[in-house]
């Protein structure tokens, strides 16, 4: 698994061109080549550590993050959406009351020049500064917020959570719990009811097989309340949902499933 994680995966040319089976496949569907993602050297070893060797090493036991602050003047602050603790630092900023909106010009932030950056304004600089620490983001403080703002609000997010499991549903879970966007848990019932509208913006599909997403699980496997999936309510709800307004993310096959059936071009 480290040799997974850290080395980089080539795909066998048959792969790509059908010309034979690949005997030597790479562990998983995609590259997880955590070097590559995350900017990091990785130098294999392919010899023994000897005692001499083992003796200059040093345990990790805390990292430095990098450094970060709030530059400039003003009241109204700048942050840059290209790192991702940026995202936690707005979901902090609208728990507490702040306002957070996306400015559509182009502004300065400690990235450079950026349209879509964050502009915050209703927290005080003290509180600015403790977000910077916290999360290693640099701020640029204005003395006023841009013309031209997108207002964000909290996302309410539904996520759909079937009773015959997925793991891609538990993973997409995992990934927005830890930026605090908690996730509502819709099961089958919710899907059915309808009004999906008034209860969440976003609703995210997970991947998973067609007869796993409509059908579920078969009656008499498992007890009724447990048995089935979207099925044809579940899909009218969901088309209602967006033609309300709502947003619909579906992930790989759950997304190739949906365009027939939703009559998507």
């Amino acid at each position: 698994m480290a040799k997974e994680l850290f080395e980089v995966q080539r795909y066998p040319a048959a792969l790509f061109t059908a010309s034979e089976k690949p005997l030597d496949l790479p562990y998983d569907v995609t590259g997880w080549t955590l070097p590559m993602q995350m900017g990091v050297r990785v130098d294999p070893v392919s010899d023994p550590i000897t005692p001499e060797e083992l003796s200059h090493l040093k345990v990790v036991t805390t990292l430095d993050p990098p450094p970060a602050e709030v530059q400039g003047s003003g009241g109204t602050f700048v942050l840059s959406h290209e790192p991702d603790a940026s995202f936690r630092v707005i979901n902090d900023v609208l728990a507490a009351g702040g306002s957070v909106s996306f400015a559509q010009d182009e502004m300065k932030t400690s990235q450079g020049m950026e349209k879509g950056a964050f502009v915050i304004g209703g927290a005080s600089r003290a509180t600015i500064s403790d977000l910077s620490k916290k999360y290693a983001v640099s701020f640029q403080a204005v003395d006023k917020a841009p013309e031209h703002l997108i207002a964000l609000h909290k996302a309410r997010i539904g996520l759909y959570r079937p009773w015959d499991a997925s793991i891609d549903e538990g993973w997409t879970r995992w990934i927005l719990e830890q930026y605090e966007y908690a996730p509502i848990s819709l099961y089958n019932a919710d899907m059915r009811s309808g009004g999906l509208r008034d209860r969440v913006d976003v609703i995210i599909l997970p991947d998973m097989r067609q007869q796993q997403l409509i059908d579920g699980y078969r009656d008499g496997i498992v007890p009724g309340q447990y048995a089935g999936g979207l099925g044809a309510e579940g899909l009218d709800n969901l088309r209602d949902f967006v033609r309300r307004g709502g947003t619909l993310i579906a992930f790989n096959q759950t997304a190739a499933t949906l365009v027939p059936l939703l009559s998507l071009p």
